[in-house]
C-alpha cells in the first residue's frame, strides 16, 4: 500500500493462489527512497557475494566460471535493477 512517499510492506501471505492480502500481520512502513537505497545496497551485497563466488568456485572446481554463470543467471544477482526499483 503507498500513501503519497510512504510505502507499507507486509509479509508473505503464503502459496501463489492466495491473493487475499494480510493487512494485520507483520508489516514496515518506509519512504520510497528508503526502499530504493535498501534494494540498490542488496544489490551491492550481491554483486559482492557473486565476485566472492566466483573467487571460491575458481580455486573449488574446474570450471569455475560456468559454475558462476549458471547460479547468476538462475538467482540474477548480478541483473540491473529495474528503473522503477530506484
Amino acid at each position: 500500500m503507498s500513501i503519497g512517499d510512504r510505502i507499507t510492506v507486509w509479509q508473505d501471505t503464503g502459496p501463489p493462489e492466495n491473493h487475499a492480502p494480510i493487512l494485520s500481520g507483520p508489516h514496515i512502513t518506509l519512504t520510497r527512497t528508503h526502499l530504493a537505497d535498501l534494494l540498490q545496497g542488496v544489490h551491492r551485497d550481491l554483486t559482492a557475494f557473486t565476485t566472492a563466488l566466483a573467487a571460491w568456485a575458481e580455486r573449488q572446481t574446474t570450471n569455475g566460471p560456468a559454475l558462476t554463470a549458471t547460479i547468476d543467471a538462475a538467482f540474477a544477482f548480478t541483473a540491473p535493477l529495474p528503473p522503477s526499483a530506484i
